[in-house]
């Protein structure tokens, strides 16, 4: 007999979504908020394989974890909590800077 993935593997399904948010001063502030990469901020559409049979399907994930890579100034600016709110509000955060915690 032959035996086929779909007989003994569960169906794919999409991970987490982790977010990486490198900002070392102030001045870098500015472009980031400007990036084109936030111009369609999460939850965003992301394919999942096992979503339905065709694999047609999306689901919309957003990102349940923030790294933050940014020196306290920069954490307190109104600007910056206001840009990271707008990404994922339900997210959970991690700051990875020295001094900071």
């Amino acid at each position: 007999k032959v035996v086929r993935a779909e007989e003994c593997v569960s169906p794919s399904e999409a991970g987490a979504v982790v977010g990486i948010i490198a900002c070392p001063t102030l001045r870098h502030l500015p472009p980031l908020l400007a990036s084109p990469l936030w111009a369609a901020p999460p939850p965003r559409p992301v394919r999942c394989p096992g979503a339905s049979k065709e694999g047609t399907e999306e689901e919309k994930i957003a990102p349940a974890l923030l790294l933050h890579l940014a020196p306290l100034e920069v954490l307190l600016d109104a600007r910056y909590s206001a840009f990271v709110r707008g990404l994922a509000p339900d997210a959970k955060h991690i700051v990875l800077s020295a001094g900071v915690c």
